[in-house]
């Protein structure tokens, strides 16, 4: 089995439930106030494109000696999050509290898969990057230590 695509399965669901985790924290007081949180398993296919983009821009780009995460991807994850957290936000315009509620945790759950996405994804990326980077040269100064 390639350990390669472990890691990347682990750091794309470690980035979803990471951003899922936030949002849960953030709205844990809607509950009080009435809100129905059973959709915010909606928020998990949004998180998981976004951190899918990511890796993959990663992953395309790293053998080409390439940027860490392609400019037109971070834009593109950008655009798209911002057109959802604006459709979400739609849904806070009516008065039924039922309907404000959802575009209100559908709004913040957006906003948090897209800041993980962002801004967390590409730090995990880079520490691996780095660990890898470090785990070979590492283990050649074993070898000629030893011989």
């Amino acid at each position: 089995m390639n350990t390669n695509s472990h890691t990347r399965a682990l750091v794309l669901a470690g980035a979803g439930a990471a951003g899922n985790a936030w949002q849960l924290g953030l709205v844990a007081g809607l509950a009080e106030a009435g809100v129905d949180l059973t959709t915010a398993d909606v928020i998990i296919g949004t998180s998981a494109e976004f951190g899918l983009n990511i890796v993959l821009s990663y992953m395309e780009g790293r053998p080409r000696g390439g940027p860490l995460v392609a400019r037109s991807t971070v834009m593109a994850v950008l655009l798209n999050g911002i057109t959802t957290i604006i459709g979400f936000g739609n849904l806070m315009v009516a008065t039924h509290q039922g309907i404000f509620g959802l575009g209100l945790l559908l709004t913040i759950g957006t906003a948090c898969s897209l800041v993980t996405s962002l801004v967390v994804l590409p730090v995990i990326l880079k520490l691996i990057t780095k660990q890898r980077a470090a785990t070979p040269a590492a283990e050649s100064l074993r070898r000629t230590s030893a011989a």
